[in-house]
């Protein structure tokens, strides 16, 4: 504990809400995992039904993502987070409940699924939002890369922990560990939560339509905004057209073992790891802006090696594993001063509506990408839409390095911001 106590930020309030989160990362990733075991394994779902699942937990993100733009900017961002666990908690302890009483069916297990995907919408644009209200630039990036460490770790550790519990226990009940993890994610809340300077909510008059414009209005007047949108949305193009294929390409072209292909996901963890203890190193260094780039870059590079992999197992597996690792150590490098830009670039006041502009495109264009990618598999072979996913990729590392955004810094980008 004292270790922790050294490495860990001693910002207020900053170390509670790390281990709070870290809690929600892994329970998340867990639930990620299991809700499709239980449709499969439990209630038999068919393909049909799968893609109704899918479907289930993207398109209301859609119908709500207006009113929670709106909601952010209302209520206390920490309260909003504690609430949204609970509520989280509440929804994933009716699958063991409406199993154990026999009335758990898919048209159910779409409803939770649809809540789900809701309110990890509202959490994650909350989480970006509530760490600005309390600290500047250089404390928000290191901040980010302790909050990415955890999820690198809860990307490696929730698959895991779904994967065991399934097989030992029924598939319902491996949900009661998500429950048990947001339970005592509310509880540290609850109890050691202290950032007094977190902004007050003041009473607004405006309408939900005018207070959701004040946000679109932010992105309109802001070229580094702007510019970090159409890299998020290129990016999230070209991630959907490779991950519509991904699994199927490694296990059908290259006859790579389940097992196999596990090891090469768990490598993106670790990768993960790597770039987010390596990020901060490199921003003092070259700038936050430069980092971007060459984060965005790196990750190009690295899934550039999927489509190239060819050949015996071992050279494909080798491929693979590059991509996994320095894809993933290169793209946490970004995503760490991508998002500290957007926040540092963006009035605190509507940071949860901008936030929930940049998620919900990103959704979209994945969305986008997954039918596209579909439509496509029909005349091209699979390595050919994996080589169309790189126009997207280019296209997103030419605008990152244009000056707006390869020039930039936190602290510049925060005192312009006040002006």
């Amino acid at each position: 504990m004292a270790r922790l106590r050294i490495l860990l930020p001693s910002f207020t309030g900053f170390r509670t809400f790390w281990v709070a989160q870290s809690l929600a990362e892994i329970g998340g990733r867990l639930t990620r995992e299991v809700l499709p075991l239980i449709a499969v394994l439990v209630l038999g779902t068919s393909t049909a039904g799968m893609v109704g699942l899918r479907l289930a937990e993207s398109l209301p993100v859609f119908l709500a993502a207006f009113l929670t733009s709106v909601v952010i900017d209302r209520l206390p961002r920490s309260k909003f987070l504690v609430g949204l666990n609970i509520v989280r908690g509440v929804v994933i302890a009716m699958v063991p409940i409406l199993f154990w009483t026999n009335h758990l069916k898919q048209g159910e297990l779409w409803a939770v699924v649809a809540l789900l995907g809701i309110t990890t919408l509202a959490y994650q644009s909350a989480v970006e939002s509530y760490l600005p209200s309390f600290l500047d630039g250089d404390n928000l990036a290191l901040a980010n890369q302790w909050l990415n460490g955890s999820i690198s770790v809860a990307e490696m550790v929730g698959p895991a922990l779904a994967g065991l519990l399934v097989q030992v226990f029924p598939a319902t009940n491996a949900l009661w560990v998500e429950v048990a993890l947001l339970a005592g994610a509310v509880l540290i809340w609850r109890n050691g939560i202290n950032t007094p300077s977190e902004r007050t909510v003041e009473e607004s008059s405006e309408s939900l339509f005018q207070h959701l414009r004040a946000g679109i209005d932010v992105l309109r007047g802001s070229e580094r905004l702007r510019a970090l949108l159409i890299v998020t949305i290129a990016i999230s193009f070209g991630f959907g057209l490779v991950g519509s294929f991904y699994a199927l390409y490694c296990i059908k072209t290259f006859h790579m073992p389940p097992a196999l292909y596990g090891v090469t996901v768990m490598m993106g963890g670790i990768g993960a790891l790597v770039g987010s203890a390596l990020s901060g190193r490199i921003a003092r260094r070259v700038g936050m802006g430069t980092t971007i780039v060459i984060g965005l870059g790196g990750q190009v590079l690295a899934t550039a090696c999927i489509p190239l992999a060819q050949g015996p197992l071992f050279v494909s597996f080798l491929f693979i594993f590059a991509a996994q690792l320095f894809g993933d150590m290169f793209g946490v490098m970004y995503d760490i001063y991508a998002l500290t830009l957007r926040q540092t670039g963006t009035p605190d006041a509507v940071l949860g509506r901008v936030s929930t502009v940049f998620n919900l495109l990103e959704q979209s264009a994945r969305m986008l990408a997954l039918v596209s990618a579909g439509i496509m598999s029909f005349w091209l072979p699979l390595r050919d839409i994996l080589w169309i996913a790189m126009v997207p990729f280019a296209i997103s590392v030419m605008v990152a390095a244009k000056p707006r955004i390869r020039g930039a810094s936190a602290a510049s980008d925060a005192s312009s911001m006040q002006r």
